[in-house]
């Protein structure tokens, strides 16, 4: 993933960036820090689902941030006006 997106999710990688490797060592630090995925498990999945893909889109793609953000909170309203 590194190589292909320039994204380092593992603290086993070499990477050039100070921003990176300072983000790499603090989450590698198990005594201070726990990873928590809550947005998973909170968040209907509709809104997920569509919401990631976006945010991929944005990150991976360069789209426009602000399209990103509108499309999903279209998104959300949609899902969460049929849950009412």
């Amino acid at each position: 993933m590194l190589n292909e997106n320039g994204i380092a999710n593992t603290s086993t990688v070499t990477v050039s960036n100070m921003t990176i490797q300072n983000i790499l060592k603090m989450t590698a630090d198990s005594d201070n820090y726990q990873l928590y995925l809550r947005y998973y498990e909170n968040t209907p999945e509709d809104i997920r689902n569509y919401a990631l893909d976006e945010l991929s889109r944005f990150m991976y793609s360069g789209a426009d941030i602000d399209e990103v953000l509108g499309n999903i909170q279209k998104k959300a309203d949609e899902v969460f006006k049929n849950l009412k």
